[in-house]
């Protein structure tokens, strides 16, 4: 017991805080159990951040974000309660579908969860006190650990453990960044000022790398992550998938700009564009559609058993600082599929209509593991055409080969590798010519003994 909360099975641990999930018996409801570590308990800093932003985030009703019940302090812990949503988080979407190499997300269900966030973003960007003056917050962790998809395909947000508000008078402390490195603005690593912006940089970054099939800023390390994001040339996600369009490029290439001011200005001016694209290429996904793609792509199994692979993905996912090393086995398990991570159809696997065989760039954020382990394949196949509805796994078209193929051609079986023939060497001359010489011999010695007779005479 904690409290009036039944304390269940651990949903997840950080630097920080442990996260349980727990019964909260006094409103009867189950929740997620936010407690900070007891080492950090004695610094007033963090206490004042967890707790007291924490009580800002209770303020936030929004239905793409999840709620925060109450938090306060039990027996010398402080906690925070949280909505406990059912569904994968848009890290572990990815991670699922490099695994079982089932291709791409879509496109049409990588617009309508990025539309959703934005919805969300907006909300909390314009919260304002009780006189009405905006709080000016930014939630600083935009990232793809933080995009839970519920089981009503809903895309909540969550974790505003960092969020930053306006002449708060809880600061971060200088020369520290908070937030996954891959995901910041440029503006929030110089310790200078920045606003509700830099969360629709990092939204960007997820939506490019949907898009695209690969990371965008993540490096080996993090010192080099902060180079490519503050110095590295941003190529459009329709370099690598075709199928993106020019007003799905702008929009991404818009929340990607480094100067705040050049950048979409709020979510709902992002929203709206993402909107009027959809429109435009006649796309009408929506909540039931993501939620069939997700429940689809959990379906599929891997490929074979990928522990040390799925780990390897895992460190993605992990902190914001430090180098990770891959292991033995998991260098092993990425040199056997060729040093690419590449998520294609597996052969014999269905379907669904929605998704067929030539549905995409699928290395996702699978690619560029640390260490440079997996590499990046500039041939991408095509992404799925928004204009269909996803319709839940049925059989249909299977392929059998690595290859992109044509979505009419029927699959060929895999090629027969025979043995290649051993290396024949030209023969030796003992071999080809030895009875020529032979004969040479004889008539040359003829010719002599002959002409030897005639100048003896």
């Amino acid at each position: 017991m904690f409290g009036a909360y039944v304390v269940g099975e651990l949903l997840g641990a950080g630097g920080m805080a442990t996260v349980h999930r727990a019964e909260d018996r006094a409103r009867r409801r189950v929740v997620a159990l936010k407690r900070l570590l007891p080492s950090l308990s004695e610094d007033p800093e963090i206490v004042r951040s967890f707790v007291g932003e924490a009580r800002l985030a209770m303020e936030l009703h929004h239905p793409n974000i999840a709620e925060t019940y109450d938090a306060g302090i039990i027996d010398g812990t402080h906690y925070i309660a949280m909505e406990l949503v059912s569904g994968p988080t848009l890290a572990q979407i990815v991670r699922q579908i490099a695994a079982a190499r089932v291709g791409a997300i879509p496109m049409g269900i990588v617009l309508a969860m990025i539309a959703q966030v934005c919805d969300g973003l907006d909300h909390a960007h314009n919260l304002t006190d009780a006189s009405g003056a905006p709080l000016g917050l930014v939630h600083r962790d935009v990232s793809p650990v933080n995009l839970i998809v519920s089981n009503k395909g809903i895309v909540k947000l969550i974790d505003f453990g960092i969020v930053k508000v306006r002449n708060s008078d809880v600061h971060t402390a200088a020369g520290t960044i908070k937030g996954k490195f891959a995901y910041l603005a440029p503006e929030t690593m110089g310790g200078g000022p920045f606003d509700h912006r830099a969360d629709l940089f990092g939204l960007g970054v997820i939506a490019h790398e949907l898009l695209a099939g690969r990371r965008l800023f993540h490096a080996g390390t993090d010192l080099a992550t902060i180079h490519n994001i503050t110095e590295l040339p941003i190529q459009p996600p329709s370099r690598w998938s075709p199928e993106v369009t020019r007003d799905i490029d702008d929009i991404v290439l818009t929340a990607l700009q480094r100067d705040p001011a050049a950048r979409w200005q709020s979510g709902r001016a992002m929203r709206a564009a993402i909107a009027n694209a959809m429109d435009h290429l006649k796309l009408t996904t929506g909540p039931a559609e993501v939620l069939a793609w997700v429940e689809w792509a959990f379906t599929q199994l891997p490929r074979r058993e990928v522990t040390g692979l799925v780990d390897a993905l895992a460190m993605l996912e992990e902190g914001t600082t430090g180098v990770r090393e891959l292991t033995d086995s998991q260098r092993a398990e990425l040199s056997e599929i060729g040093g690419d991570l590449t998520p294609t159809p597996k052969a014999g696997r269905s379907m669904p209509l929605a998704a067929p065989p030539d549905s995409g760039p699928a290395k996702l954020l699978a690619d560029s593991v640390v260490g440079g382990a997996a590499k990046r394949d500039p041939k991408m196949m095509k992404t799925l055409p928004l204009g269909a509805t996803i319709i839940p796994p049925r059989p249909t078209a299977t392929v059998a080969a690595q290859e992109p193929v044509a979505p009419t051609q029927k699959s060929l079986p895999p090629a027969v590798t025979e043995p290649a023939p051993e290396p024949r060497l030209p023969p030796a001359p003992s071999e080809g010519y030895s009875w020529f010489m032979w004969v040479l011999v004889i008539v040359v010695m003829a010719g002599a003994g002959a002409a030897f007779a005639y100048f003896q005479l």
